[in-house]
């Protein structure tokens, strides 16, 4: 018994590194995207408040009628500060990137436990049950 424990729960905390090690960055990223949308938040406020169009920051390449932008507090926010919103959209997705690879790694490292965790049944039972070799079978379906 002591063999079979000893070896399955050899590499448990190596498996789990690289998964906290993408918790980690996601989290760091995560901070920081929040903290840049606060202020960015707050800035697009205080440009609303003053209601000086040509220190909105808009992207001149874009034809935008003006009074849209009087007129709709949503849309002006959405056109404000151009190269700071096109900054934290990149954080954004950055940010949906390491949540999606964080997922993926979650998923790989449960299939993978499986997969350990049915050969090391399987061998056990074999070695210490040598009459149960149809759960061999049994655990490879599932």
């Amino acid at each position: 018994m002591k063999t079979y424990i000893k070896d399955f729960f050899k590499n448990i905390r190596n498996e789990f590194c690289v998964f906290t090690d993408i918790v980690k960055v996601r989290d760091e990223i995560k901070s920081k995207y929040n903290l840049e949308l606060l202020k960015l938040n707050v800035k697009k406020e205080r440009l609303w408040a003053s209601m000086e169009i040509s220190k909105w920051e808009i992207n001149e390449a874009e034809k935008i009628d003006k009074t849209n932008l009087i007129k709709d507090k949503n849309f002006a926010f959405s056109k404000m500060c151009f190269k700071e919103t096109n900054n934290l959209n990149n954080l954004h997705n950055k940010l949906g990137y390491y949540n999606k690879k964080l997922i993926d790694e979650l998923k790989n490292l449960i299939k993978s436990h499986i997969h350990r965790y049915t050969q090391e049944i399987s061998s056990f039972s074999e070695e210490f049950y040598p009459s149960l070799t149809d759960v061999k079978i049994f655990y490879l379906k599932i």
